[in-house]
């Protein structure tokens, strides 16, 4: 009977140390169950949202610390969302996130933050609890989703690639004095419209990633240079060098023309390197005559072939009428064959002309008359003219020795009835240069005598 009591007591005891235990674990399960389903409105310990710690916060509160702390962030980078690509030809096409409408899904990613762990009862909500409490590994984070208008940047991009390709192909060569201006690939390749939104959408991604603006680089496609346009331009272009030369009928200089051309090879060779929209000179080369009209116009009078000088005595008035002369002769150009005539260069000698009463030889006696002493200009060519091989075709000498020259260097003439007159034997033009200074008359004979 005792031994009945003493078994009895220890089951007991036994029972009441398993139970108890038992019981309050259940208990507090029970309780954790119920703690847990009190909570409903509250996310779950170990769970982040766009990277913040959103644990233990209600649906409300979690929006409204992300939206301060976070959304801020977020704000500033949308902000700072914009994809730059650069063109050749200095041309640029640039986007914000602003303008595509970017926005994102914080409120669903707090939902999903909300919903993590729950849903599958009680016990198993408790046990999740309790696991995400326990173990950072067993918690969950949500990322915030962005989304922006794609067919805004199509057509945005569209739009540009037309542009540009309307302006790039309106790139034709530019001919300068001293160049060629030519961009490469022009008219021939250009912007692909579907390449560009690609590169923009991918940009924007990135962008908005790192939360900073992106640019980007567009190389157009490579060409090839255009034969045909340089050979066409070389045909407008060309001039070949043309020496000056004498006019035989005039004896003039015909105007001499430098050669104007480029370097096809070298030309085709700059283009085949450079990169589409790269600009390229291409250096346009200037070749002088072999003979410029500078050179033939510098053999004109070059050579001085005879020169005279002689004394002027007398009155002022036989002064005025020999400068007179000298003025009509002083420049006279005679052609190769040409006949000089002084009385038809020198004009007939009248008052009305300027010419005064001064002395004169008439019939071999001293006489006075209009334009008397105009014979010394005469007879100062005439010395001259003896020193070269010009011929006289016409010369009489005074019927008296004058003082101012030896006796057969002289020549006489008179209105209407003698006349001094020489021809121009020279191959080359011939200037007659008549100079009155200080009562020396001067005559110079100029033209031209080669070499060998």
């Amino acid at each position: 009977m005792e031994t009945e009591k003493k078994r009895s007591r220890l089951k007991l005891v036994l029972f009441l140390s398993i139970g108890i235990p038992v019981f309050l674990v259940v208990l507090a399960f029970c309780g954790l169950c119920l703690y847990v389903h009190s909570i409903s409105d509250t996310i779950f310990p170990n769970v982040s949202v766009f990277d913040f710690d959103v644990s233990g916060l209600t649906r409300e509160e979690a929006l409204q610390a992300i939206t301060e702390r976070r959304l801020n962030d977020s704000e500033a980078r949308w902000g700072a969302t914009q994809v730059t690509v650069s063109f050749p030809r200095d041309m640029s096409f640039t986007i914000s996130g602003e303008e595509l409408r970017l926005r994102s899904d914080v409120e669903q990613a707090i939902n999903s933050a909300l919903s993590s762990g729950r849903g599958n009862g009680p016990v198993m909500d408790a046990i999740s609890y309790i696991q995400r409490l326990i173990d950072e590994s067993e918690g969950e984070s949500f990322e915030v989703q962005f989304w922006f208008d794609t067919d805004a940047l199509r057509s945005r991009t569209d739009e540009f690639a037309l542009d540009y390709n309307d302006i790039f192909a309106g790139n034709t060569p530019r001919i300068y004095d001293d160049r060629i201006v030519f961009v490469a690939g022009a008219g021939q390749v250009g912007v692909s419209a579907s390449d560009l939104y690609a590169l923009v959408l991918e940009g924007m991604v990135e962008s908005l990633t790192n939360g900073r603006p992106v640019e980007i680089t567009y190389s157009l496609p490579q060409s090839a240079p255009n034969i045909t346009e340089l050979e066409s331009i070389l045909g407008e272009l060309f001039v070949p060098p043309l020496s000056a030369e004498f006019d035989l009928e005039t004896w003039t200089v015909t105007q001499c023309v430098v050669g104007v051309s480029f370097d096809l090879d070298a030309a085709t060779s700059l283009l085949d390197e450079a990169v589409s929209g790269e600009t390229v000179m291409i250096p346009i080369v200037h070749t002088p005559p072999e003979i410029s009209r500078e050179y033939l116009e510098s053999l004109l009078f070059r050579d001085l072939i005879a020169r005279s000088v002689t004394r002027v005595d007398g009155t002022t008035n036989r002064l005025t009428n020999i400068t007179l002369a000298a003025e009509a002769v002083n420049g006279v150009v005679l052609q190769p064959g040409e006949e000089f005539s002084f009385n038809a260069v020198v004009g007939p000698r009248t008052t009305a002309r300027g010419y005064r009463l001064a002395g004169a030889i008439l019939n071999g006696e001293p006489s006075s008359t209009i334009g008397g002493g105009i014979c010394q200009v005469a007879s100062t060519m005439h010395d001259a003219v003896l020193n070269t091989g010009l011929l006289v075709t016409e010369r009489r000498p005074h019927s008296r020795r004058v003082d101012y020259l030896p006796r057969g260097r002289d020549a006489a003439i008179f209105w209407g009835q003698i006349d001094y007159r020489f021809v121009n034997t020279m191959e080359f033009p011939l200037r007659i240069d008549v100079e009155i200074e200080n009562r020396r008359l001067t005559v110079q004979l100029f033209s031209t005598i080669l070499d060998d």
